[in-house]
């Protein structure tokens, strides 16, 4: 349908085989479906679409659920009853031999990832009625890796009673680990899904950071970082598992929009959460060494490549222990951090002395240390240069007396450089 809501024609819907075992009478129909929560009719009655489009990224298997053994009596309506309690059952699968009888299992899709959960936590193992056998209730994902494994087995030989009592211990197995991974996991992220599409991603971030922020401490929004561009997809992370729960039931609850549509927010759990928590990790890891790099790149080409700082005459040196760098061909030099900023013709150790006419400060403060020494020599080189117009003297001779050599190189080094 348009816009990914699904319209479709009445008359469609009536002509199905359940729906006409139920009503030829398309005005039963129509009204049946204009009772319905979520679906809406067109002004004429015509055609029935859904309220709010699907989401872009189908999300869906994290929200269902197999089950297993059912009994020949079983219906859509008797499993959508028995999870009822779980929450609310968005769709149940009920496969059918060409015999018309039930294969004995379904697959049964929440409204949410917690109903799912809680179907696994519940009812796996319990007996529905007296005398039945005990029912397996496990997560699609599971389900579907379980499968595989008993394919596999068959091609390697093993009888089908064999293969499927392997597969399904190897899934008990994976389980058991997937609890243990579960318990050291807190579930504090919040998937948001069928966001509006908007080119204001800083602005909507913001949005989301307040929107949540009024529910339950946040610790980061993630919108347009790491989700692979996808505009209309978001993961926020609270401070507590607490906290996110409860976000995400209200968020839902009072079907909080963003840019304009209505978005679907899941506490996530299980692989899907440790899986995101990992690229997140890694993203953050790639991105600090990215940042670090163009940093170091800036400021190679800002003040001359790496090595210690220091001045030749011309120019002063400002550089970090740890991160030095060579200004204008300097050998000594000076720390940022520890050693202060050395200048001056040859200035070798930063740590105070002013050779030559240098100027050198020390500590955290070596840069401003370094400005507050040059601003000195230009002070200086001015008196004397006032004074040698006075005395109708060379200003060179004055100069070299007064400052020595470096002092007049250095007031022109600190032209050209800043320290920052």
């Amino acid at each position: 349908g348009a816009e990914g809501t699904g319209e479709v024609p009445v008359s469609t819907l009536a002509s199905f085989r359940r729906v006409k075992a139920l009503t030829t009478d398309e005005a039963v129909v129509r009204a049946a479906l204009a009772r319905t929560e979520g679906l809406r009719l067109s002004p004429d009655g015509a055609s029935v679409s859904r309220i709010d489009a699907l989401p872009s990224e189908d999300r869906s298997g994290a929200r269902t659920v197999y089950i297993e053994p059912l009994p020949p009596s079983a219906s859509i309506e008797s499993v959508s009853v028995l999870f009822k309690p779980c929450g609310r059952v968005a769709l149940v699968s009920l496969p059918r031999l060409p015999s018309k009888q039930i294969k004995g299992h379904a697959l049964v899709e929440f409204g949410t990832s917690d109903g799912a959960e809680r179907a696994v936590a519940e009812l796996d193992g319990t007996t529905p009625e007296p005398g039945a056998r005990p029912l397996r209730v496990l997560r699609k994902a599971q389900w579907l890796a379980e499968r595989e494994t008993y394919k596999r087995l068959r091609k390697a030989g093993q009888d089908d009673s064999e293969a499927s009592q392997n597969a399904e211990v190897s899934t008990a197995l994976a389980r058991e680990e997937e609890a243990r991974l579960a318990a050291s996991t807190p579930r504090t992220v919040v998937a948001v899904a069928n966001i509006g599409r908007s080119d204001k991603i800083k602005a909507l971030r913001r949005e989301m950071a307040e929107v949540c922020e009024e529910l339950a401490p946040v610790d980061y929004v993630d919108y347009g970082i790491s989700n692979s561009g996808n505009p209309t997809v978001a993961f926020i992370r609270f401070k507590t598992d607490v906290g996110a729960a409860e976000a995400a039931r209200l968020l839902q609850e009072r079907r909080q929009q963003f840019a304009g549509k209505v978005a679907d927010f899941e506490l996530m759990g299980g692989a899907p959460l440790r899986e995101y928590l990992a690229k997140i990790d890694q993203l953050r890891r790639t991105s600090a060494i990215s940042k670090k790099k163009k940093r170091d790149q800036w400021w190679a080409r800002k003040w001359g490549g790496e090595g210690g700082g220091g001045g030749d005459g011309s120019t002063r040196g400002c550089a970090g222990e740890g991160d030095g760098v060579v200004i204008d061909d300097g050998e000594g030099g000076a720390g940022h951090h520890d050693g202060g900023s050395g200048g001056g013709k040859g200035g070798e150790s930063g740590e105070g002395d002013a050779r030559d006419g240098g100027a050198a400060g020390s500590g955290t403060d070596g840069c401003a240390s370094a400005d507050r020494a040059s601003k000195r020599d230009r002070d200086v080189a001015a008196d004397a240069e006032e004074e040698a117009q006075s005395a109708q003297t060379p200003i060179a001779p004055a100069l070299k007396a007064t400052i020595g050599e470096g002092a007049s190189s250095s007031v022109e080094g600190a032209k050209r450089r800043r320290c920052t």
